[in-house]
């Protein structure tokens, strides 16, 4: 099961040069330097986002390697919406990503 999943998110990130690829409706938008992909969640909830970095490693696809990763990711959702990030609500994925609401 683990091989199979390992090659899933080897391909899936290997086929793709950016998160862009992936969704192609996202706002990217600059945090310390790297480029970060935000994109409504609507189906997830009102007001709800995701955000990652637009490149990724592939440690950071495999697993949330990078410690600081969450918060800029949430700092993204904020730069992008122009809204505070409602803290109870930040979802890390564990791959790179969070998804959280924003108050407006």
């Amino acid at each position: 099961m683990f091989t199979r999943l390992f090659a899933l998110v080897l391909g899936a990130t290997s086929a793709c040069t950016s998160m862009e690829d992936y969704y192609p409706e996202g706002e990217l938008t600059q945090v310390d330097g790297r480029e970060f992909i935000v994109v409504a969640k609507p189906n997830f909830g009102q007001n709800v986002y995701f955000a990652s970095p637009n490149e990724p490693t592939m440690k950071e696809a495999i697993v949330n390697a990078a410690v600081a990763l969450p918060a800029l990711n949430v700092r993204a959702i904020e730069q992008a919406t122009g809204c505070q990030v409602v803290r109870e609500t930040i979802r890390d994925t564990g791959a790179g990503g969070v998804f959280a609401a924003v108050d407006c």
